[in-house]
């Protein structure tokens, strides 16, 4: 799992909620996306 909070820290640094979504979106499906190909592997 991701830390939310690491997460939550490292996007209000940088700024923009919505680059924070759409950051946090993509990280979520490569994560599972990751983790979905192990598991199949």
């Amino acid at each position: 799992m991701v830390d939310k909070g690491f997460v939550d820290a490292n996007s209000e640094s940088k700024g923009g909620r919505r680059r924070n979504n759409m950051a946090r979106r993509i990280l979520t499906d490569t994560l599972f996306g990751l983790h979905d190909t192990k598991q199949q592997s």
